[in-house]
């Protein structure tokens, strides 16, 4: 029988009374700095409040050791000018929908796949009949592709098959190119501030994560796709290949790794707005996985003029120490009505 842990009583020593501080002889007491110097601070390393400290002494950085310059907090000051633009600049925002998204405050319209209260775990759909993949469907209902020039630039090709499949309405996708424009410009100012040696930290640690990523996608006995925050597929495992017929030369391609999935709008709008907050989250949401060459005889469904496989994806996002969006892993597994 199962018991409900949320109503499980719990027994309190009211006699009990914590350690004294005596009570660990061997605990460590070392003394921290209230500011590290600059390479330590770098580093993410510990640091003494001697200078040269001990790990400047025998890094043989005697010389350049010295206190760190901390960051300025608060909010910055505007003159009346900016301040109008920037109230003109949050009201348009609250109406195409970024401040408070439409999706999550219109309580007519359809969840889908998106559970505000579960922001946290999986992604589930309250639909009935065919479960969450009834908004898919009904979203492609005009499943006829648009014309993707490939003399357009990259973003207005991007815009034309969020339009095809219906994922955003134009507020939303101009809001949402604003917002991460922002973000964009926000990381840009902060990157001019970075010492040399910063520069090359993060390029190291950048690449070590995307070779992590690449070597669990690796030896990942599931379908496993790796993306990087510009959309870009940079890397895919046998089991998707073997999957999906994945070709080599849409890795690294815009379009062809945005068209290699189709999720919900609603999952797409999570999606995106995990990006904007640059939150690390995982999602279970249902997907169709395109299929290069149905080897394997999946039934499979025509959509937008390209073939797709239903399935679920578990997707996790990665973000770097500053808390901005750097990959994106996505498994997918075929539904068993997929299997023949």
């Amino acid at each position: 029988m199962n018991q409900d842990i949320s109503h499980s009583f719990v027994i309190i020593d009211k006699n009990f009374e914590p350690p004294s501080p005596n009570f660990y002889p061997n605990q460590s007491t070392k003394s921290r700095t209230s500011r590290a110097c600059e390479a330590c601070k770098i580093s993410h390393t510990s640091c003494g409040s001697e200078r040269p400290c001990q790990r400047c002494i025998k890094l043989g950085k005697s010389d350049t050791c010295v206190d760190s310059t901390p960051k300025k907090r608060g909010r910055k000051r505007h003159n009346s000018q900016d301040l109008d633009e920037s109230e003109d600049s949050n009201n348009n925002l609250n109406e195409q929908s970024i401040g408070s998204p439409s999706y999550l405050t219109n309580s007519n319209q359809s969840m889908g796949a998106f559970n505000l209260s579960n922001f946290e775990g999986s992604i589930v759909s309250p639909n009935s009949g065919n479960g969450a993949f009834n908004e898919l469907n009904s979203s492609s209902e005009d499943s006829s592709p648009l014309v993707d020039s490939a003399d357009l630039p990259v973003v207005d090709r991007i815009h034309m098959l969020v339009k095809e499949r219906k994922w955003m309405s134009d507020k939303e996708w101009k809001a949402n190119r604003e917002a991460i424009s922002a973000i964009g410009k926000k990381r840009d100012e902060e990157k001019e501030s970075w010492t040399e040696e910063r520069k090359i930290d993060y390029q190291s640690k950048t690449e070590d994560r995307r070779r992590n990523l690449i070597r669990i996608a690796h030896e990942n006995p599931a379908p496993m796709a790796v993306r990087d925050m510009k959309n870009q597929m940079i890397y895919v495992n046998d089991a998707f290949r073997d999957l999906t017929g994945f070709p080599d030369e849409s890795l690294n391609d815009t379009m062809e790794s945005l068209k290699a999935f189709h999720f919900s709008a609603d999952t797409v709008r999570v999606l995106s707005w995990t990006r904007i907050t640059m939150s690390e989250k995982k999602h279970v949401v249902p997907c169709y996985a395109r299929i290069w060459n149905n080897t394997n005889n999946y039934v499979t469904q025509m959509m937008f003029g390209l073939e797709y496989l239903e399935g679920t994806s578990w997707i996790t996002n990665y973000t770097d120490e500053d808390g901005h969006m750097q990959f994106m892993t996505i498994n997918f597994l075929p539904s068993p009505s997929s299997i023949t």
